[in-house]
């Protein structure tokens, strides 16, 4: 047998973690997890999925070619097996060990329904950009900001839990397609309701995508490409405003689907929500919780005490994202489970005014 025959016959099968449910397990899937340093179960979970992604974004950032896909195949296996650093995700995660306990409260799946969301408001809005020059102080990125790479924050994680205190605002959850909220109800109206939600408690948001636009790109399965600094700072203002007892809406990416007029033309975003608060969970995992408007007729889904309804920090990425909630909601509308059952990632944060 020769050299290049017996390489072959050596390499780790494909590993196409988009595909593969959560349990599957293998003796290549504990392979792959002690070389990305994680708990080493053998079986797969979001954990090993956002693992890998990030692992691959690290990458791509050094050498554009790479794949940032979820699929371990030949370039991923390869890069792992030549001893590339591959930052100790759990760790990233997991967070200090002596952190409080999560105040997680029990929720059932139930129907919903739910259809394209779209920005309803433009992008052009000079009262919004006004608005938004007045409170330029309270971002720091700058008109340059957006060409930093997605992993230029690697050594520089967003602040250790401990230092946060948590905060829980008291935000109502509303429906978007009930009316009397303020807005015009309606199956496209997430950006309206989340809107409604976060004046409800005091905050004004702004029209137009003014904000943080923290991602760079998506792809076609809705995976997004994270400016590293800008993650950095949307998190930043998240916190400044909760601290502030604001709530902030974000833009989150679920699909493929692009909508041109959301985040001031830049399509990315494709559904919104209202950031609530933040704490810390079982784990030690930094948290924020969100209402979701898109849980039609069902605030037990809706509502910020949903253990699915919390975003978790990518310390390496910058990135906020939801895990795909696993098992997945019982619901008969396929296209209202592509939502409820979904992984968020956050895209854009909306500005407040001060």
């Amino acid at each position: 047998m020769t050299v290049s025959a017996l390489r072959r016959q050596q390499s780790p099968p494909k590993i196409d973690l988009n595909k593969l449910p959560d349990g599957y397990s293998s003796s290549q899937i504990k392979s792959l997890q002690k070389s990305l340093n994680l708990d080493q179960t053998g079986k797969v979970d979001n954990n090993l999925r956002s693992a890998v992604r990030s692992y691959q974004q690290q990458q791509h950032s050094k050498d554009k070619s790479f794949l940032v896909d979820g699929i371990v195949g030949k370039q991923t296996w390869g890069a792992l097996k030549k001893g590339t650093p591959a930052a100790n995700h759990a760790a990233a995660t997991a967070g200090s060990a002596t952190a409080a306990p999560a105040k997680a409260a029990a929720a059932k799946a139930s129907p919903a329904t739910a259809a394209q969301h779209t920005d309803g408001a433009a992008a052009s809005d000079s009262a919004a950009r006004a608005a938004a020059e007045r409170n330029k102080d309270s971002f720091s990125g700058g008109a340059n900001a957006g060409t930093h790479s997605a992993t230029a924050s690697a050594t520089a994680a967003p602040a250790t839990v401990d230092a946060k205190k948590d905060v829980h605002l008291n935000v109502p959850w509303y429906d978007q397609t009930k009316g009397g909220h303020g807005f015009t109800p309606g199956t496209s109206s997430c950006l309206l309701a989340s809107n409604a939600m976060a004046q409800s408690a005091g905050a004004r948001p702004l029209n137009g995508g003014v904000g943080v636009a923290v991602a760079k790109s998506k792809d076609s399965s809705g995976h997004i490409t994270v400016d590293g600094n800008k993650g950095r700072e949307g998190q930043a203002y998240i916190d400044k405003q909760l601290d502030a007892g604001k709530p902030v809406v974000v833009g989150v990416s679920h699909s493929g689907q692009r909508i041109s007029g959301n985040d001031g033309g830049r399509g990315v975003s494709d559904h919104y929500v209202t950031i609530t608060g933040r704490g810390v969970d079982a784990q030690g995992r930094q948290y924020y919780t969100f209402n979701d408007p898109v849980a039609i007729g069902r605030s037990d889904l809706g509502k910020d005490t949903r253990p699915e309804n919390r975003f978790y920090v990518d310390q390496k990425s910058g990135m906020l994202y939801r895990p795909k909630p696993s098992p997945p909601s019982s619901i008969s509308n396929s296209f209202a489970s592509s939502y409820i059952n979904a992984r968020y990632e956050v895209s854009m944060v909306r500005a407040n005014a001060n």
